[in-house]
């Protein structure tokens, strides 16, 4: 993509982050994370805690804010 937008400046890549934010992208980097033993955000959540309300809950509520643009 940068070699494509380097030759066509005209060119616009709006679309790429609505992939960001597919639940498939969400999975995966939480999968990444949890695996590379990330530590705790801002808020202090664990991944076990996470995962005791529950993980779907927590990434439905990350795509949303990504969607509308409230995360912060």
């Amino acid at each position: 993509m940068y070699i494509k937008a380097k030759s066509e400046p005209a060119n616009h890549f709006w679309g790429l982050y609505a992939h960001v934010y597919k639940m498939e992208a969400l999975q995966g980097a939480y999968r990444l994370v949890k695996a590379n033993d990330g530590a705790p955000g801002i808020d202090g959540v664990t991944f076990k805690q996470l995962e005791q309300t529950g993980r779907g809950t927590f990434l439905r509520s990350i795509q949303t804010s990504l969607k509308d643009g409230t995360l912060h």
